[in-house]
């Protein structure tokens, strides 16, 4: 399992509303070392 740290920049898949996947840049919050990260995505706007 990976592990991140507050500040990573990762890629992930965000769903739009249309449905179509998109790969998109997104900030860590919060890795607590289980399965599950918090992330806020990265926006233009």
């Amino acid at each position: 399992m990976t592990s991140y740290k507050l500040g990573d920049i990762v890629l992930v898949d965000f769903i739009q509303s249309d449905g179509e996947r998109k790969r998109r840049p997104a900030l860590v919050i919060l890795d607590i070392g289980d399965s599950d990260i918090v992330l806020a995505p990265i926006t233009t706007k």
